[in-house]
């Protein structure tokens, strides 16, 4: 349970990598979409689970990029 208290900090940062790239992501697609009249990403299911990729996959790749530099570093 120890080790799993020590990835806390690391979790979160990856957490936060994700969100940044679903930011990022949903301002290119406004400005992809915004002359397309009758656009309501909102409503579709399609988007949601476009936003949950952009911020699980970033979130998996940073957390196994932290945590294989943790146990690397760790003496």
């Amino acid at each position: 349970m120890d080790n799993l208290s020590n990835l806390v900090p690391y979790v979160i940062l990856a957490i936060i990598s994700g969100c940044i790239n679903a930011f990022v992501a949903w301002q290119k697609l406004q400005k992809r979409c915004r002359y397309f009249l009758f656009y309501q990403p909102l409503k579709t299911v399609i988007f949601w689970i476009w936003l949950l990729m952009q911020i699980v996959i970033p979130a998996v790749f940073s957390g196994l990029w932290l945590l294989k530099f943790v146990q690397k570093n760790r003496v």
